[in-house]
């Protein structure tokens, strides 16, 4: 099964029109897979180990391989008041 190597921020604030990176760095048994979630949905086409996001939501990714699959903790984007 795969592991996760690095955390995400548990809630980031962006300003209007701002946007950040969310980056994943895992270990397992190749090959690796990754598909990046918002709201619990899967974002079509969001297959690499990084996201840019600009809107709010909960973000996190699943990383797959033969072995089984790992689910990271969830951050919360909210645009800043």
């Amino acid at each position: 099964m795969p592991v996760l190597k690095s955390a995400f921020p548990s809630e980031m604030k962006l300003s209007a029109g701002q946007s950040s990176t969310l980056t994943v760095q895992a270990d397992g048994t190749a090959p690796l897979e990754y598909q990046w979630l918002h709201d619990d949905s899967e974002i079509r086409g969001a297959t690499a180990t990084s996201l840019k996001v600009s809107t709010s939501g909960r973000y996190s990714v699943l990383v797959r391989n033969r072995a089984g699959t790992v689910v990271s903790p969830v951050t919360v984007v909210r645009q800043a008041q």
